[in-house]
């Protein structure tokens, strides 16, 4: 490769190798050949170089923002449970039914549900608007802009939760039902952390 381009492009590879740029080589595939037959480009199409931004992660929200550190029991386990299914259906996406999603969705009403009746007395749709705020507080810029997206806030979520087990399509949108998770992962870290207050 290095024989192919010019000396003075040679020099700018060699010294902006590893850089913030990549330097791509473009020829001529319609460059006339010479009396030698060996192949010659006019002048005007010489060597063109064109500099590329370098790549970057894109940013993926998981399910639940993450692994979560949690006390014992149904609620925990059921986290767990989800994180499976979860997990499960990425890796055989192609040979399950696109409804598949609508589960995920209402297992984390029913982890709504398990959290509300051990941490309080009264249902899971009370503690969930109850303690929204305080969760959107904790979630990071990605985060809070993923709910946006995907449409989840404060006066829907309930509704969301709710549809997970009724056959619409919106219950089969697996990045708002990853955006429901990040709510769900904040009630879990309030009321059944590690950390939680019991």
């Amino acid at each position: 490769m290095r024989e192919l381009i010019g000396a003075d492009l040679r020099a700018v590879v060699d010294r902006d190798s590893g850089k913030e740029f990549q330097c791509v080589v473009l020829r001529n595939p319609l460059a006339e050949c010479g009396a030698e037959g060996d192949r010659r480009e006019p002048e005007s199409a010489r060597l063109q170089t064109e500099r590329l931004p370098r790549r970057i992660q894109s940013s993926t929200i998981d399910l639940f923002g993450g692994k979560l550190s949690l006390k014992m029991g149904e609620p925990a386990n059921l986290y767990r449970d989800i994180l499976d299914l979860y997990n499960y259906y990425i890796e055989h996406k192609d040979k399950l039914s696109d409804r598949f999603p609508a589960l995920i969705r209402m297992a984390l009403r029913l982890e709504c549900e398990l959290i509300a009746s051990c941490s309080s007395s009264a249902g899971f749709e009370v503690v969930v608007k109850e303690d929204f705020d305080k969760i959107k507080q904790f979630l990071t810029r990605d985060q809070k802009t993923f709910l946006v997206q995907n449409s989840v806030s404060k006066e829907n979520i309930i509704s969301l939760l709710h549809t997970g087990a009724h056959n619409y399509t919106g219950s089969f949108n697996l990045q708002q039902t990853i955006a429901m998770s990040l709510i769900v992962a904040g009630l879990l870290r309030l009321h059944c952390g590690a950390n939680a207050n019991a």
